[in-house]
């Protein structure tokens, strides 16, 4: 069993997967779970969540928090091969911290030593979101199913944050075209 946790002081970020295995979600929260599903996770992990329409998403704010620490979930809901055209979790993104160079690089370090790397980000794209380009940049591990990604929040309060992103094994293909050199 891979290390079920890693703390970076604010949060325990990682997946819990066997070794070798795909991830098959973010702990509670399963791929292939339904809308209700996701929604009954979420009342019993998270202080407060909002359900989104179109596509369907559940955003969960200070879930599994302890202490002074909590992490804010956004919980993506597709229709999904398979799923009878009903959508299910396919995706999750977890805010991991404000961007900075050395947040960047113990996030990194952090996720690499869990699962093995498998595309790196473009330093001079970095450098143009850093800049205020609206666009993602991202490593990519475990086969594509974990993604580690600067991007701009978009809301009242725009801030350049740094993600860890899941996704289901079917989604990898996606996963990978966001993130292409």
């Amino acid at each position: 069993m891979k290390l079920s946790a890693v703390s970076t002081g604010t949060s325990s970020l990682l997946a819990s997967t066997p070794a070798n295995s795909p991830i098959d979600g973010y702990r509670d929260f399963k791929f292939g779970m339904t809308v209700s599903e996701v929604v009954a996770v979420a009342k019993k992990t998270c202080k407060s969540f909002s359900e989104k329409i179109g596509p369907t998403r559940v955003i969960g704010s200070r879930c599994y928090e302890t202490g002074n620490n909590s992490e804010n979930l956004e919980l993506w809901l597709w229709a999904s091969p398979g799923a009878a055209g009903q959508p299910v979790l396919v995706y999750v993104s977890n805010e991991a911290a404000p961007y900075s160079r050395n947040n960047l690089s113990a996030l990194n370090e952090m996720v690499s030593s869990e699962y093995p790397i498998v595309s790196r980000m473009n330093e001079d794209k970095l450098k143009q979101v850093v800049n205020g380009q609206d666009l993602p940049v991202g490593n990519l591990y475990a086969g594509g199913q974990v993604a580690l990604v600067v991007e701009w929040k978009i809301g009242p309060l725009k801030a350049l944050n740094i993600y860890i992103r899941y996704c289901a094994p079917e989604f990898v293909a996606q996963m990978h075209d966001v993130f292409k050199s």
